[in-house]
């Protein structure tokens, strides 16, 4: 027979309690670790940190602490991976030429400037470059 003041899995929880029993207050959304900070968890490892204790110290999941440990063992740097993201369509001298097309047609959609002078990105595409003065 169970007490008052015992603890059994069939107690109930409520508030803040339950939620963090059950992991249902939403995460606050971290930004992307810098790779100082990604060296800084790998050289916790070399000084015999544990994961539990690396995530705790940089308010991350096991997991992406952990995900980190393997990309380092497996390829030493953090670094950008070449040629990762989206491949440009147009180069900078098209982007420049449509810009220029666009200031000396300012009537003209941009819609209609891409399908006149063929440019092979959209009027954004140029923008991003190239920025207009």
């Amino acid at each position: 027979m169970e007490g008052r003041g015992t603890h059994s899995s069939k107690q109930k929880l409520f508030g803040i309690a339950a939620a963090l029993h059950f992991q249902i207050l939403p995460l606050p959304i971290m930004p992307n670790l810098s790779e100082v900070e990604k060296a800084d968890i790998v050289s916790k490892f070399e000084e015999g940190w544990s994961i539990h204790a690396v995530a705790q110290l940089y308010i991350r999941n096991k997991k992406t602490i952990l995900n980190i440990k393997k990309r380092w063992e497996q390829q030493q740097p953090f670094k950008r991976k070449v040629g990762s993201g989206r491949p440009r369509i147009s180069n900078r001298q098209q982007d420049a030429a449509f810009l220029d097309r666009l200031k000396s047609n300012p009537f003209e959609t941009a819609r209609d400037a891409v399908v006149n002078s063929r440019f092979p990105g959209s009027q954004p595409t140029a923008n991003s470059s190239n920025k207009l003065q």
